[in-house]
């Protein structure tokens, strides 16, 4: 069924789709490169390159967008955790449950090892921004658990091999000041402990 039956006539909705796409920014032309245009149809691994983080990480200065990748379901939690709790902190959020799934999707790419160098290292943002003017698919940085565990920083939706999956949801307990507890849905029967999550071991892709 079309989008826009709801709220539009038949007649209306070729006109409706004109204006998305010009409105859109995961349909505008321009927001990835020439050679990427028109092949990746799946808005989920458009958006993060669409709607750039404005602002500056160790990543990046905020003018580009770009997809973090985790080898690993732990460090993919880890990073999770880190995120919600930079968001949760700005808003002083009271104590809450937050739902969120994991995103699966192989990569397929040359890249770039920086490992090397360490999350605070000012030198990171500049070589990241360096590859992108390059054309580069990305690059490997440190994980959560370390340079063993590295997570890619996509730069080209193209790196990735689509369809992308949804798999696992799980649910944060963010107790006012941290997410001390987290377990995955829908049942409540093993609650882990983000702390566990730095020492135990898992070949888990996410």
């Amino acid at each position: 069924m079309e989008l826009y039956a709801g709220v539009a006539s038949p007649e209306d909705w070729d006109a409706i789709k004109r204006i998305e796409a010009s409105t859109n920014p995961r349909l505008r032309k321009g927001v990835l490169l020439p050679e990427d245009e028109g092949r990746v149809e799946q808005h989920w691994l458009v958006a993060p390159f669409a709607y750039p983080d404005p602002e500056p990480s160790a990543y990046g200065d905020g003018s580009f967008g770009f997809s973090i990748v985790a080898e690993t379901l732990h460090s993919a939690l880890l990073l999770a955790i880190a995120r919600r709790e930079i968001f949760l902190r700005r808003t002083a959020e009271g104590p809450c449950r937050l739902v969120m799934r994991v995103i699966k999707v192989p990569l397929k790419a040359a890249f770039t090892d920086l490992t090397d160098l360490k999350t605070d290292d000012p030198t990171l943002r500049t070589r990241i921004a360096e590859l992108r003017a390059n054309k580069s698919y990305g690059v490997l940085v440190r994980g959560p658990r370390g340079a063993g565990n590295p997570l890619a920083v996509v730069l080209r939706p193209t790196a990735f091999v689509p369809p992308a999956a949804q798999t696992e949801h799980f649910c944060f307990l963010w107790n006012g000041e941290r997410i001390h507890k987290l377990f995955s849905l829908p049942a409540e029967t093993k609650v882990i402990v983000p702390e566990d999550l730095l020492k135990s071991e898992s070949d888990t892709a996410a």
